[in-house]
């Protein structure tokens, strides 16, 4: 169980695969994150530096994520060295373009498909709609966000050109789960570029990258709305939240309660009736030693942070619930020990009511 959950709540980003003759082209998928971040975040660096790039551009890389409501874009640069943020009329700073084929039928939608250009050194990210059998159309209103910066990243530590933007899903007509097709233009005149990827961006939609968005594969929790039934009301949905002890408690619709205790639960009716359940709870075998190995540390410590995303999604990021857990767990347990102790809160948070 908890393998799909993982498989589906935090979908891996895929590299680059070569399509040769007879080959079917692989779809990547964007990673899951189970919290919204502001463009050029120094909180998000670490997350940007633990998963793969989705693809290869002629000066740099392409990473993606997404949530429920945006998708999160880093443009890194590597091979763009200069600062061209302060150019005199900014015309030629370092800039960049998102292309979106809205509709996915490989042509130019005019008034569906979209562009987003930003240029370094302002502050605005500009949104286009098409008008015509080429993209290039009108300006309308975004509430995309971006952030240009020069200097170092998680993937490299020399300074060079990075751009990070967020863009709400409901701009482009998706939702986790959906299939994305967008290309790239990217521009510098230190040094002197201006790539397309795929090319022909001004007319030909054909080859547009495509991507799948992950999907965190759960209900709204924490008391929002569940989802929607064919015929209009939303679904009633268990509330999941993780008690100052540490106990994980799940709320159904009714009122009434479940609460785990170890391997046993506490069932408490609407009425306020409760009744305890207890069980024989076997010893877990010991761990293994912890390895010595730098890459396999790092593998366990990714492996906890991927067990502390799922329980936060969970709880609706839920931050006192949050807290709550991280409380409980305290800081002397051993990587193997936190990978127990959060997989069995996920499982109970995860159990049938």
């Amino acid at each position: 169980m908890l393998q799909t959950l993982l498989s589906g709540v935090l979908a891996s980003t895929v590299s680059l695969v070569g399509t040769g003759a007879g080959q079917v082209p692989q779809i990547p998928s964007s990673r899951w994150t189970a919290e919204a971040f502001e463009p050029g975040s120094f909180d998000r660096s670490k997350f940007w530096g633990e998963i793969k790039a989705v693809w290869k551009l002629p000066h740099g890389v392409v990473f993606l994520a997404n949530d429920q409501t945006n998708l999160y874009i880093l443009v890194d640069l590597g091979a763009d060295f200069g600062d061209d943020s302060n150019t005199q009329g900014g015309t030629q700073n370092d800039g960049i373009e998102l292309v979106f084929d809205v509709d996915r039928n490989g042509q130019v939608t005019p008034g569906v498909d979209i562009s987003y250009l930003a240029r370094a050194g302002l502050n605005e990210i500009l949104k286009a709609v098409a008008e015509g059998p080429k993209r290039k159309g009108h300006l309308v209103k975004t509430s995309a966000r971006f952030r240009a910066e020069f200097g170092p990243s998680p993937t490299l530590k020399s300074l060079h050109r990075r751009w990070e933007i967020s863009i709400p899903l409901s701009e482009l007509s998706a939702e986790p789960g959906s299939e994305l097709r967008m290309g790239f233009r990217t521009w510098s005149s230190n040094p002197q570029f201006n790539d397309s990827r795929p090319e022909n961006l001004e007319n030909d939609f054909s080859q547009l990258l495509a991507v799948r968005l992950a999907t965190g594969m759960i209900s709204p929790i924490g008391g929002g709305e569940g989802p929607k039934s064919p015929s209009g009301p939303a679904s009633p949905v268990v509330t999941r939240t993780i008690l100052p002890d540490g106990r994980v408690q799940l709320t159904r619709p009714d009122g009434s309660r479940k609460i785990f205790n170890g391997c046993g639960t506490t069932q408490i009716s609407s009425t306020g009736h409760q009744s305890t359940y207890s069980c024989a709870e076997a010893q877990p075998p010991n761990p293994p030693p912890l390895p010595s190995d730098p890459d396999a540390q790092k593998w366990l410590r990714n492996e906890n942070d991927t067990l502390l995303s799922i329980i936060k999604s969970l709880v609706g990021n839920d931050q006192q619930a949050i807290q709550n857990y991280l409380n409980s767990e305290g800081s002397n347990l051993t990587d193997y020990e936190r990978i127990g102790r959060r997989t069995t809160i996920i499982n109970q948070l995860l159990s049938a009511n």
